[in-house]
């Protein structure tokens, strides 16, 4: 900050005015860094723009505008040089060739004191196309009896819709509905839901299994859970005739059914006593 002075000959000399500005770049770029995120292996994110601006009072010549990664492409409206207090837009996109961080670095080369004007830029490589889980397990679970139903969802990281052929378990005991109807959008998800209806005694397995368009089809989690023996008891109630207090009813028979690995193991019970 600055003041300008007038001394004169008046009765208010001298007279001051204050004098303010900001100094910057030459050239500067809208951002310093883009962020992609997660993007799906082989499959092309959604463009980010990043906006260079000439503030000077001459026009700027542009000599190169590169990316140290293949990996990322680029578009832009600069055709070579900028206006006097011009800019222009530089679009890029990334579209990751591996799993895992891919990151890289823009640079604008001009004719400005302060060439060369850079940004970094970072994503990360994901599957096209995932499973929230790559395993459920329904634990023990009565004998024809349905399991507490259980979620998985499938995503789809790509930029394009996903088309799904066949959701299958692998076992008819193991089996699903779900929200896909047959493809999931851009960017969007479904949501499989699996019940376990054991029909026998014992550990049973399956493989959830999604067969799509994706690159890395099909996606599966293994499916798990054991059946168990249900006791039952026929009849279900008794009832007696009206009977002298102190004296003993005519017996009336119970039979309690424990299923063994499939075989039934009857006991007889007589007033609930299991007789000798």
């Amino acid at each position: 900050m600055a003041g300008l002075t007038v001394t004169d000959n008046a009765a208010n000399s001298s007279q001051t005015v204050v004098l303010s500005a900001t100094g910057m770049q030459p050239v500067v770029l809208s951002s310093t860094s883009l962020n992609f995120g997660n993007v799906g292996e082989n499959s092309p994110s959604p463009s980010q723009n990043i906006r260079l601006t000439n503030n000077q009072a001459a026009a700027l010549t542009i000599s190169g505008i590169t990316l140290s990664n293949p990996d990322y492409t680029k578009t832009n409206t600069c055709s070579g040089s900028v206006a006097a207090k011009g800019s222009c837009t530089i679009s890029v996109t990334l579209t990751p060739t591996s799993l895992g961080a891919d990151n890289g670095t823009l640079s604008v080369n001009d004719s400005a004191s302060n060439n060369r004007q850079t940004a970094t830029m970072t994503g990360t490589g994901i599957l096209p196309t995932t499973l929230s889980a790559t395993s459920l397990s329904f634990g023990n679970v009565p004998q024809r009896t349905s399991s507490t139903s259980k979620n998985i969802t499938l995503y789809n990281y790509e930029t394009v819709t996903l088309s799904i052929s066949s959701i299958a378990t692998g076992s008819p005991d193991f089996t699903e509905t779900d929200t896909c109807d047959g493809s999931v959008p851009a960017k969007g998800h479904c949501v499989i839901t699996v019940t376990f209806t054991p029909s026998i005694i014992g550990a049973e397995t399956g493989t959830l299994s999604v067969t799509d368009g994706a690159s890395n089809s099909p996606q599966t989690a293994s499916l798990s859970g054991t059946g168990t023996g249900q006791a039952t008891v026929s009849p279900a109630s008794l009832t007696f005739v009206a009977q002298k207090v102190g004296t003993m009813s005519v017996a009336k028979n119970v039979t309690l059914t424990k299923p063994l690995y499939g075989i039934d193991d009857q006991q007889h019970y007589v007033h609930g006593r299991q007789p000798k």
